[in-house]
């Protein structure tokens, strides 16, 4: 058997097992309905977006601490911790859904965000490393947001098809904190692959202890960020991409300020989800696609996502899924370009520093919004976010460099 028989053999599976993850961790029937929760129970629409401040604000805290945990523990361990976490917070929503209930909620998942921002990317990156496969990083990144945009939007139509026969928000909560112990069980299951990280420093760890070895992880990944001209432009447009996925938060709300029935609302949500699928099915297809050509369709979304935003109907809010897929063609396109110029040993470190601005332009999107908006939320904050999002296409045709995948 040749060597590329080999390791298509090994990368196959591999492939298939990261799809079902992707599929399953974004899988639950809560997720298009969990502001309905919030409102139903009495909290307010400026409550809920303090929620997403804090929880924003949360994420940011612990953002590049965690990545540098990534970068020195075992990803996948750390990758099922941070989803026991979400399944607390989730828990804790059911149990106790009270403004109080849903700060501690959101802050639980708040927490599971920051670990598995970064350690996600970097342990898929590992994985296809040790299969030889490091140069598919785009188009298996791009089939693996597929899947899990497929789990939402499929929970969604669940969530649609059960709220028709009776079932309650509540009842959906549980079968998506149910579907945690998938998520856990896959991920656990993984090869090992932590030798692929080629850290000349791995072998010192015991000497120097657990908590220098951290330090020093956190001081190089931080130092390679700023010292690369190419990694910072990457680091900037994609905090701006990342920051600024926050329509589907609001989309629930505003369906239901427009007058949808709960048993609808999840139409609109599943909507969005495939407007993802199409955006990485375009990536799959062509990872190899040029910043200008992506940079040029985030401007066309960007306008969509504003029509959204300003129309008083709700069958509008459809352009939401226009708008996210080019967002998410832009965001997999600037991702796949920035792990290609990364070093493996702290990987998950300098990701996380763009998920670290990632989450400050997030604050300041959701405190926008959330100043703005009085018993609705504010349409024009929301399109102010497309605008941004509008010179963020601009800038990508510009900043987004070819790419140097070989695979």
């Amino acid at each position: 058997m040749s060597s590329d028989s080999t390791v298509d053999d090994h990368a196959g599976p591999l492939r298939r097992r990261l799809y079902g993850l992707g599929f399953v961790d974004e899988f639950g029937p809560l997720y298009a309905l969990y502001t309905v929760l919030f409102l139903d129970n009495g909290i307010t629409t400026g409550q809920i977006s303090t929620v997403f401040l804090l929880w924003a604000a949360i994420e940011v805290a612990f953002e590049v601490p965690s990545g540098a945990i990534a970068d020195l523990v075992d990803r996948r361990t750390l990758l099922a911790f941070a989803f026991v976490l979400r399944a607390v917070g989730i828990s804790v929503w059911l149990i106790e859904p009270s403004f109080a209930g849903v700060v501690v909620g959101a802050a639980l998942w708040s927490v599971h965000q920051s670990l598995a921002s970064g350690a996600w990317e970097a342990m898929i990156h590992d994985q296809l490393t040790a299969v030889d496969q490091a140069g598919s990083y785009a188009r298996t990144m791009a089939r693996m947001e597929q899947f899990s945009a497929i789990g939402i939007t499929l929970g969604a139509l669940v969530a649609t098809g059960l709220v028709a026969i009776g079932a309650t928000i509540v009842q959906l909560g549980w079968i998506t904190v149910a579907v945690h112990a998938v998520s856990i069980g896959l991920v656990l299951t993984l090869p090992d692959v932590r030798w692929v990280a080629d850290d000349d420093d791995a072998g010192h760890d015991d000497e120097r202890g657990a908590f220098e070895a951290w330090r020093t992880t956190l001081r190089d990944g931080v130092r390679y960020a700023w010292s690369t001209p190419v990694a910072l432009r990457l680091i900037a447009l994609g905090a701006v991409l990342e920051g600024l996925y926050l329509f589907d938060d609001y989309v629930p709300i505003l369906a239901d300020e427009r007058g949808a029935d709960d048993a609808v609302i999840p139409i609109f949500f599943a909507v969005i989800f495939v407007g993802l699928v199409v955006g990485n099915e375009f990536v799959a297809r062509r990872p190899r696609v040029s910043g200008r050509a992506v940079g040029v369709s985030m401007c066309v979304g960007a306008l969509a996502l504003g029509a959204a935003a300003l129309s008083t109907s709700m069958w509008p809010l459809l352009l939401v899924g226009v708008g996210y897929a080019a967002q998410e063609m832009t965001w997999a396109i600037s991702d796949a370009r920035f792990q290609e110029r990364l070093p493996q040993s702290t990987r998950a470190t300098v990701t996380s520093v763009r998920s670290f601005f990632g989450g400050v332009v997030g604050i300041a999107a959701f405190g926008t919004v959330t100043l703005l908006s009085t018993s609705e939320i504010s349409v024009w904050a929301l399109a102010g976010v497309a605008g941004v999002l509008f010179v963020a296409g601009l800038v990508a045709t510009r900043w987004i460099p070819e790419s140097t995948a070989t695979n």
